[in-house]
């Protein structure tokens, strides 16, 4: 209080002062007395103002501190690995902290600007619009994978399994209207227009509900929640409805569409964007009027090419087709991720595969045999079980933190003489929509504890991994909804060859997969088009061979990273080079060739 006073006082005298006023010989008429008393409520006309600001901006920080400290303390109790909690964390440190800055440098006042909030967020890595689009973005990924409505996962409900150890519902992190506004918005800025609908529903159907308490306890002489009319105001209504709208029309229901914007005005009559939508709608309907005549010998031809195109897409939507990858069952890719069909693999597949200790042939391998699991035959897949320890797994996530960059795809050769924005372009896309993670590098040799993991995955494979025969170890993290759609590894087909050019020494014949940390939910590797699903479990290794008996890609290696629901996924590739395995694994003359042994095993 005393702060506030001798604020309030040093402000009273830089007004006075300031003022062009002259103070002297004014008590000696009572005519300029009289002025006076104008001039005293003038002044504090101004400082009633000067204080309202001020109490607002405080209120205004006070509320933003309030959401951080909240933030912060659930972090330190749960922490961060529900989807929603890290939702959260992305909207308060990116577009609530912009409005934040935007709000106080709306005031005028140099000295209250607070310099050292704008310095000392220049210095933060902090999430960015990006990083909520694809915070967004990956929200809608859990949900057509996972099966979850956004009204679960708004109430931090990720899934119904009995086996499900999940925080309490009282732990579970929830997202309020506002933040469910967000995530709509997000998703159809992305173009996500029919992902976003369910966010717009849930928004209106809540905003509903509020509207009803409220009449109750009006009718009741209760106060109202001033906060929830704030989430509920005239134009996020409006926004929302004009919005679903939109996406009617997109279906095709271009009269449904109107009357919704129609709804949407009467809540808010200077909505740009509906305004905007009415006059397309109205256009497109004259169109229409025009042209019913010619294009109704077409109708029944193109309803049936739309149903047929739609069966397909339900039977077995396609990757992008500018991946190159091919079409695959995407309803089984979705089964695979949730291991909710264990049928869904063909028995016979399984046919001759075991589990057992393989001591590598050597003195070692006897004294600590590895533990193999063998997942398929071709191509040829295995688990080796427990093949690091927890310590060492932990040691190498702590070196890969220290050197952590946004993940990127290998270029594609019609990239190959692209421009950098070209590229970084397409290095975005990826990460938004392809693989949603982060990568590290680490040399073979970059401690002791590598080298002996490198020793040691070579008596495993029986592969050569010494010199340039192996990649550098690549640490990948995944975040929100972490992924990666199904790909191969391998290069030698023709429109998977790298722009760096290929050459057969790069070929990757097999990749070694390290998993280094548990994950509570999803997560899993899936072989899509052997109906395989193998789930992290930290210190296996997961390592199957690229490459056919003939020296071709195999093209059943086409695999996937499954979306991280709950938890962090931590996992360390090792791609082993065809170069310098010609006599350790000998090619066959065709695809299918009876496997050589491979000599140290």
């Amino acid at each position: 209080m005393i702060r506030e006073r001798r604020t309030l006082l040093g402000c009273l005298i830089v007004l006075i002062f300031s003022t062009q006023y002259c103070l002297a010989e004014i008590f000696s008429s009572i005519a300029q007395m009289e002025t006076m008393v104008t001039t005293e409520r003038q002044l504090a006309d101004k400082l009633d103002l000067y204080i309202a600001a001020q109490q607002e901006r405080v209120e205004f920080i006070n509320s933003y501190v309030s959401r951080l400290e909240v933030l912060a303390a659930d972090a330190a109790e749960h922490g961060i690995l529900h989807p929603a909690a890290a939702f959260l964390h992305t909207v308060a440190l990116s577009v609530e902290l912009d409005d934040l800055m935007n709000f106080l440098s709306s005031f005028q006042e140099p000295e209250q600007r607070l310099d050292d909030l704008v310095a000392f967020r220049e210095q933060q890595t902090l999430p960015d619009k990006t990083d909520l689009k694809g915070a967004a973005i990956a929200i809608a990924r859990l949900q057509d994978v996972y099966k979850i409505t956004a009204d679960q996962f708004a109430e931090g409900k990720l899934c119904d399994r009995p086996s499900n150890d999940l925080e309490s519902e009282a732990d579970r992190p929830s997202l309020t209207i506002s933040d469910s506004f967000t995530v709509a918005n997000q998703l159809f800025d992305a173009e996500q227009v029919n992902e976003s609908i369910d966010w717009f529903d849930l928004v209106l159907e809540r905003c509903a509900a509020i509207a009803e308490i409220e009449l109750d306890e009006e009718d009741q002489g209760q106060d109202l929640d001033e906060g929830q009319d704030l989430e509920c105001e005239a134009s996020v209504i409006a926004t929302s409805l004009t919005r679903i709208a939109y996406a009617n029309y997109l279906r095709g229901n271009t009269t449904g569409a109107i009357l919704q914007t129609a709804e949407a005005l009467a809540f808010d009559e200077t909505n740009q964007e509906a305004l905007m939508f009415l006059k397309i709608y109205f256009g497109h309907t004259a169109s229409e009027d025009e042209d019913v005549a010619a294009d109704s010998s077409a109708t029944e031809e193109g309803e049936a090419q739309n149903k047929q195109s739609s069966q397909e897409g339900k039977e077995g939507a396609a990757w992008d087709p500018k991946s190159f990858y091919g079409t695959y069952n995407r309803d089984i890719f979705r089964t695979l991720c949730r291991a909710d069909s264990p049928n869904i693999r063909d028995s016979k597949l399984d046919t001759n595969l075991r589990c057992r200790l393989s001591s590598s042939n050597d003195d070692f391998g006897k004294i600590s045999p590895i533990n193999v699991e063998e997942l398929d035959n071709f191509p040829e897949v295995k688990v080796f079980r427990n093949f690091l320890s927890a310590a060492e797994a932990d040691y190498l996530v702590a070196e890969g933190l220290k050197h952590l960059k946004r993940s990127t795809v290998v270029h594609p050769a019609s990239l190959a003489n692209s421009s950098k924005d070209e590229q970084e372009e397409f290095d975005l896309k990826a990460v938004l929509t392809s693989r949603t993670a982060k990568t590290a590098w680490l040399n073979h040799d970059h401690s002791d504890v590598t080298a002996a993991i490198i020793r040691r995955a070579q008596r495993a494979t029986g592969l050569d991994l010494n010199n340039d025969h192996a990649e550098p170890m690549q640490m990948g993290n995944y975040g929100i909804g972490g992924h990666y759609d199904p790909h191969f590894d391998f290069f030698s087909m023709e429109h998977s060859k790298p722009s760096f050019g290929y050459q057969w020494k790069d070929e990757r014949l097999a990749t070694f997969m390290i998993y280094l940390t548990d994950v509570e939910e999803g997560g899993a590797t899936v072989f899509v088009r052997r109906n395989l699903t193998v789930f992290p479990r930290k210190g296996d290794v997961l390592f199957w061979y690229n490459m056919d008996r003939d020296g071709n890609g195999h093209e059943d290696t086409l695999h996937a990273g499954c979306p991280v629901l709950l938890g962090s996924k931590w996992v360390m590739n090792l791609w082993i080079k065809a170069d310098g395995q010609e006599l350790i694994r000998p090619c066959g003359i065709t695809s299918d060739a009876r496997p050589i042994p491979i000599m140290l095993l």
